[in-house]
């Protein structure tokens, strides 16, 4: 874990020191990052929307099935890598059994429902891609910024069609794409999840490793 202090001029330091640690270890590790920094709910829509009127940006363009991205973590992150990693693995997660235009994910699978009494999602469905490091616009941080927005914009069509249908119906998948070259690589990870964020956090731990040695496989 790399804790923050959400004082980005302390944060951006210690995220740099931590970040270039690991590159420069070579031991294998994956580097988990949440973009939207939190889970989908009410009170997180009502701060986008605060956020977003601050900004100036039109309340009716704002996303309504994810969370607008933050983009300083994961800037910082990967161009302090500066090429110490094959690519970006990009997952979208979609849990069955909860519909956040009337749940709150976190009640819905909380701590306490989950492992007090063992009720969970019925399934967890998982759109993986990856994009190579060399694709990732890092020149500037407003050419990243628009990047970041046109990944989320795409993740909110796809969630929206998984709550219609149950699951990412339209994704399109690269047979031909080639693998990446080393599982001791770090990945950042996209994850939009309608679930609570603890089960999300154990599923990526017992999951997260065996699932890139057979993605890249």
């Amino acid at each position: 874990f790399i804790f923050v202090r959400r004082n980005w001029e302390h944060d951006r330091l210690h995220l740099e020191r931590r970040v270039r640690r690991l590159a420069f270890d070579r031991l294998p590790y994956s580097l988990l990052i949440f973009p939207e920094g939190t889970l989908l709910c009410k009170s997180t829509q009502e701060r986008m929307q605060k956020f977003a009127a601050e900004k100036g940006l039109a309340l009716d363009s704002l996303p309504k099935s994810t969370l607008l991205p933050r983009v300083n973590g994961i800037y910082t992150s990967l161009q302090t890598l500066n090429g110490k990693c094959d690519g970006l693995l990009d997952l979208t997660f979609g849990f069955e059994g909860v519909d956040i235009n009337r749940e709150d994910p976190e009640k819905t699978f909380g701590i306490r429902k989950l492992f007090r009494d063992g009720i969970g999602t019925d399934g967890v469905h998982i759109l993986a891609r990856i994009v190579p490091y060399s694709d990732i616009p890092l020149g500037n941080r407003e050419e990243f910024a628009e990047w970041m927005k046109s990944r989320f914009a795409e993740k909110e069509r796809y969630m929206q069609e998984f709550e219609r249908h149950g699951l990412f119906q339209s994704a399109k998948y690269a047979p031909d794409q080639p693998p990446l070259m080393s599982t001791s690589s770090v990945f950042g990870v996209f994850v939009f999840t309608a679930a609570a964020t603890s089960f999300l956090l154990h599923l990526l731990y017992d999951f997260l490793p065996a699932f890139s040695r057979w993605l890249l496989n």
